[in-house]
């Protein structure tokens, strides 16, 4: 059976990166999240995917912010104050981004394995370091995975958490598995491919001998199924993992899965 990676949570149900969609992925019978994190201007980490606050956050009363408002120019207490719900329906008005505390809380409470974005890797030194040390002393290390798009970024990884799953994401080719298979130290590695053109990357979709490949090296997942046609093409290259957007569910997987395999 295919696992299933919740993009965000369960973000087409529920205000994405917020603990409703967290729960809602387990509802929905995910395999893992992925989830983004950001720091605010006093170093505290919080789980956000956009850089500004203005595309899902609001003010206290709903309304819109009228200028741009980055993460990183706002005190802890101050993002507190912004509702990241109502954006997405009224009836999740009040609904706060969570720190990383309050995920950890979450996965130690749920054992719902948590997934973190490589955007870790552009914080600094000391942001990097008090994240590492946050997850080192949750109790729940084993739960959590860091994504890295460098073999150097794994060395980091793994230097610094002994349990936690390693994703890696970047540009592929057998010299950089042999790298990662060293730098991985032992850690369990799961490799992400993109199963169609992305505008940010400079290589192509993943084949089946791509596929094959990274299957060498660790687990394989593939991004991103997002309608019926993606996610049968996904599901006949029998990856380990998957990615799901914009309303396709574990249970169309396991439909899918069905309908082609038997």
């Amino acid at each position: 059976m295919i696992k299933t990676q919740g993009h965000r949570g369960a973000r087409a149900y529920f205000p994405e990166n917020t603990l409703p969609s967290f729960y809602g992925a387990i509802e929905q019978g995910y395999s893992f999240i992925e989830t983004d994190t950001k720091f605010t201007k006093d170093d505290h980490c919080v789980i956000l995917h956009d850089r500004r606050v203005n595309r899902t956050g609001r003010k206290p009363d709903g309304s819109e912010f009228e200028n741009e408002i980055a993460v990183s120019d706002l005190t802890w207490e101050e993002f507190r104050k912004i509702d990241f719900g109502i954006h997405f329906d009224k009836k999740y008005a009040g609904t706060k981004a969570p720190d990383l505390e309050e995920v950890l809380s979450f996965v130690r409470e749920t054992k719902m394995p948590i997934k973190f974005d490589n955007v870790i890797q552009s914080a600094t030194d000391k942001q990097i370091n008090s994240f590492f040390a946050a997850i080192k002393e949750s109790g729940v290390e084993e739960y959590i995975g860091v994504t890295a798009n460098t073999v150097d970024f794994v060395r980091r990884i793994t230097d610094s958490l002994d349990k936690c799953i390693v994703y890696y994401d970047g540009p592929t080719s057998r010299d950089i598995y042999e790298e990662l298979k060293i730098a991985a130290k032992g850690h369990f590695l799961s490799i992400w491919l993109p199963s169609e053109p992305k505008s940010w990357l400079t290589y192509p979709p993943a084949t089946q001998e791509d596929v094959e490949l990274a299957r060498q090296y660790g687990e394989v997942g593939l991004w991103t199924a997002h309608d019926e046609e993606s996610l049968r093409m996904i599901v006949k290259m029998r990856p380990d993992a998957m990615e799901l957007e914009d309303g396709v569910k574990p249970e169309d997987v396991v439909r899918v899965e069905k309908e082609i395999f038997g």
